[in-house]
């Protein structure tokens, strides 16, 4: 093989589920799977995986707390499941020239 292509560990996928937020200049390291509805603090290195729905922050982030309680949890699955399946619109209340 190539010299180039020496050392070049395996792929692993890394998978961000829906609902996620990243702050400001959040780094994930490679294979790191962040659960649906999971919130990542800005400036934070995720070097593991993320439950669904739990707060995370820091270098290496850790686990700060929940997000939702478990009803609340199963309330927004079903929004979210509801809104992928076209049952649900949002709409916005801005106009497109105001953003420019």
């Amino acid at each position: 093989a190539p010299i180039i292509l020496s050392g070049i560990p395996d792929a692993l996928p890394t998978v961000i589920g829906d609902d996620v937020w990243l702050g400001h200049a959040v780094t994930i390291m490679r294979g790191a799977n962040i659960g649906n509805g999971a919130i990542v603090a800005s400036n934070s290195v995720v070097t593991k995986n993320v439950p669904a729905y739990e707060i995370w922050a820091g270098i290496p982030a850790k686990k700060i707390k929940k997000r939702f309680t478990p009803q609340q949890i199963e309330k927004h699955e079903s929004f979210l499941s509801d809104f992928k399946q076209g049952l649900i619109k949002l709409n916005h209340d801005r106009k497109l020239e105001d953003l420019q």
